[in-house]
């Protein structure tokens, strides 16, 4: 059995750097697009539609299920 205790490494991992990103990420987005995110919002509320799906695999499954949370609190 071995003593030694786990040590956490300092090395930057390529998931702590996308993390570190993401802010940069969504300025970039919102610089960029905020007006067409604007008018696909505005186009979706005077649809009205009855429900909304998503499709999405890996890390992207869980940023549709934010979107379900965010869509439920805002839609009702």
């Amino acid at each position: 059995m071995s003593t030694t205790e786990p040590t956490m490494s300092t090395e930057m991992t390529h998931m702590r750097r996308e993390i570190e990103e993401v802010p940069q990420a969504v300025a970039r987005l919102l610089d960029g697009s905020g007006a067409v995110l604007t008018e696909a919002g505005r186009g979706i509320r005077e649809r009205d539609p009855q429900f909304v799906v998503t499709v999405a695999r890996g890390s992207s499954d869980h940023a549709a299920t934010f979107m379900k949370y965010a869509v439920e609190l805002t839609a009702g």
